[in-house]
């Protein structure tokens, strides 16, 4: 009887535990589900690019995408104080911001933005493409434009979507043609409406040296076949919720207002188109857009003219605003 009542005991401890297991993995696969909810689903193409194990799959946009943007921040530094070079993006980023922030005291727009909140110089964001700029945690930075975001791109309705940030435990480490490494910390998937990429935590081998790397690829009718364009972006951070992006054209400067809630939030992109002529940074067409965490509000696209002509210098210069 007493060996009976022990199996009993035995069978109903092992019930009781099947139980907790179950109700455990129903609480995992329950939060997983949530990411089925509005702004916490997958983003577009993700889950297509993960279970591809070919040039187009996920493993190989990692790794295509840190090598691409990495050559691309080296290219700045090796050109240096040409046209095209680091000293020249850091004072047309500078000097851009004081045109805007002119542009919007004298405007009479109210839906006009204006910059005031950048604080880099032109050292700071130097610093940053090399990477000794001081920085908070990349996870931060890219969690605050985490979700989904509506707006205007040049007169197209367009959704974003920002994945999670993913930090990578160990890091990966890729090879450069012809120089050291670099090392990635983590990522971030995001998908921008016409295409999708990845926002990158980066670093030298050593990891004595940190920076953001970005890579979009454009595609046409959602389909990973048909790329129209590839391109490698290097990111500096300015403060909470700032982030300047450049692109071998366009220059980008990103900001995250927080509402009252989180549904109230706005992400603001300033920038503008440039190219090279002869030895100068010539920009002459600037743009706005303000993107929501509602489908249903989405403020106009604003275009604008702006002249500005950065002239290469032989040496480093004032790095000051």
């Amino acid at each position: 009887m007493i060996r009976f009542s022990f199996i009993l005991v035995l069978i109903s401890k092992i019930i009781i535990a099947t139980m907790v297991i179950a109700f455990s993995s129903l609480s995992v696969r329950a939060q997983d589900g949530d990411r089925s909810t509005p702004n916490q689903q997958s983003p577009p193409l993700l889950n297509e690019l993960e279970s591809r194990t070919d040039e187009l799959g996920f493993a190989s946009l990692v790794r295509r995408s840190t090598t691409e943007a990495e050559e691309f921040r080296r290219s700045l530094l090796a050109h240096d104080l040409e046209a095209n070079g680091a000293h020249t993006i850091a004072r047309a980023c500078t000097t851009f911001r004081k045109l805007i922030n002119k542009n919007v005291e004298n405007s009479s727009d109210p839906e006009a933005y204006d910059l005031t909140r950048f604080q880099l110089d032109q050292q700071g964001i130097y610093d940053a493409i090399v990477g000794k700029h001081e920085m908070q945690k990349a996870g931060e930075i890219y969690g605050s434009f985490q979700g989904k975001w509506f707006g205007i791109w040049d007169q197209k309705r367009v959704d974003h979507h920002w994945d999670e940030y993913t930090t990578l435990k160990p890091a990966q480490s890729f090879e450069i043609s012809g120089s050291e490494p670099v090392k990635l910390l983590g990522y971030q998937y995001a998908w921008v409406g016409d295409g999708y990429g990845l926002n990158h935590f980066a670093s030298s081998p050593d990891g004595s040296r940190k920076f953001l790397l970005g890579y979009v690829v454009h595609i046409r009718d959602r389909d990973l076949k048909q790329e129209v364009a590839r391109r490698p972006h290097l990111g500096v951070i300015d403060g909470p919720d700032r982030l300047i992006w450049i692109t071998k054209s366009e220059i980008f400067f990103e900001e995250m207002i927080r509402g009252e809630t989180k549904a109230l939030d706005q992400y603001y992109i300033t920038g503008f188109r440039y190219s090279i002529i002869q030895r100068e940074l010539v920009a002459k067409n600037a743009f706005q857009s303000v993107y929501s965490r509602n489908p249903d509000k989405r403020k106009p696209w604003r275009g604008f003219d702006v002249d500005m002509r950065i002239e290469t210098r032989t040496t480093g210069g004032d790095t000051n605003d």
